[in-house]
């Protein structure tokens, strides 16, 4: 029978954090429309099989949340879902509309119920997969004596230093995924496709533990571009490397680190690849300190690329990103980060650049808990060039 993923006191102290960002910013209320933000203030998750249709699941099935500065929060969704909602979540103001259209009106009533009738509510215009264009001017007319404002940095603000219940989940989904590779290099050959590697790596995320589909992405050179459609009709041959990014999920949060795998007897410009990865990723790595500014390091970061002759095909804009509900979870890491988003204990991170190399458009990338005295890796996988002879 589905469940609250936690307890009720979990939401309560999430709330409590976020009134004090509301009461800093001005607002009444804030309002979670996009995935990760109405998943943080409900712990609605719904479906796996729902979730991979993002068309529909963003903008119908998932429900919207409103907290108010005073009074319990309120959730409006679908009719069909109700029941679900009810099931998954510890809200007990659970307001079903029969069309999304209903929505902004439904909200404008939550609010009233509150006593808010007028001021600055915030809403996640900004974040991605939010409210649709169409429902935003539909929303703006209900609330049109209302100051409506994007509230997408404070819900970034909050979501970024994990709770230790969050925290524990994070653990475990890398643990999933640690666990996944080492039983998916063992049972790989090259009598497989790219397609194939994809669904056994999957398999392999499930029998680990995971509890809801996973990500995965793979780029092989030099058939494939990074971020293009998966080969299905070819098997892997000698001299291919593969690119390979998992992320195992568990109770709805995700991780997010890959490994390099030279099919065949590894060549020289493949383990010299390898090796300038890595090493150019640890050394960049000591400039990952708490209490830094994330564009300071990243301008350290970009130097020490620089210094390799490693070329950043991002030009340091975006050198990684938070973990959580979201794979790619704001805020992100890069050169344009705003002034005051700083390394904080609590946060889970995936620092990633894209370079360009002679075997293609390569990532690196692990997994890291921000602690007040620096970086624990979570990912413990090896990051040695995995090399499969069969």
């Amino acid at each position: 029978m589905a469940e609250p993923i936690f307890p009720k006191s979990e939401f309560d102290g999430r709330y409590e954090r976020a009134r004090k960002l509301m009461v800093e910013a001005g607002f009444q209320a804030i309002i979670g429309y996009s995935p990760g933000n109405q998943f943080w203030l409900s712990g609605f998750r719904g479906s796996a099989g729902t979730g991979r249709i993002a068309e529909y699941t963003q903008q119908v099935v998932l429900p919207k949340v409103v907290l108010p500065l005073t009074g319990e929060p309120a959730l409006t969704g679908l009719t069909a879902m109700a029941e679900a909602y009810a099931k998954e979540t510890h809200l007990g103001d659970i307001r079903p509309v029969m069309s999304p259209a209903d929505r902004p009106r439904t909200i404008r009533q939550i609010l009233e119920s509150r006593g808010i009738r007028a001021g600055a509510v915030g809403l996640d215009i900004g974040s991605a997969s939010g409210i649709g264009p169409g429902e935003l001017d539909i929303l703006r007319r209900e609330l049109s004596g209302f100051d409506l404002r994007d509230a997408s940095k404070l819900f970034w603000r909050l979501r970024m230093i994990k709770t230790p219940a969050e925290i524990a989940c994070m653990r475990r989904a890398v643990e999933i995924q640690n666990a996944a590779f080492k039983s998916f290099c063992g049972r790989i050959s090259r009598k497989m496709t790219e397609s194939d590697l994809i669904f056994e790596m999957l398999s392999c995320q499930r029998e680990a533990g995971a509890s809801e589909i996973g990500m995965v992405l793979s780029t092989t050179h030099p058939t494939g571009a990074i971020f293009g459609a998966q080969i299905s009709g070819r098997s892997m041959q000698p001299g291919d490397l593969q690119w390979f990014d998992a992320g195992a999920t568990y109770n709805g949060y995700t991780c997010d680190f890959d490994i390099l795998i030279a099919w065949g007897d590894a060549t020289a410009d493949q383990i010299g690849t390898h090796a300038q990865l890595r090493d150019v990723y640890q050394e960049a790595m000591e400039a990952w300190r708490p209490g830094r500014p994330a564009a300071e390091i990243a301008r350290d970061t970009s130097a020490v690329l620089e210094k390799h002759g490693a070329r950043d095909l991002l030009q340091g804009s975006f050198l990684g990103h938070c973990l959580g509900a979201e794979v790619v979870e704001r805020p992100w890491f890069g050169t344009r980060s705003p002034k005051d988003l700083r390394l904080e204990p609590g946060m889970i991170i995936s620092p990633e650049w894209v370079t360009a190399t002679a075997l293609g458009n390569l990532l690196w990338e692990r997994n890291f808990l921000v602690t007040a005295d620096g970086l624990e890796e979570l990912s413990s996988f090896p990051d040695e060039l995995t090399v499969i002879t069969k």
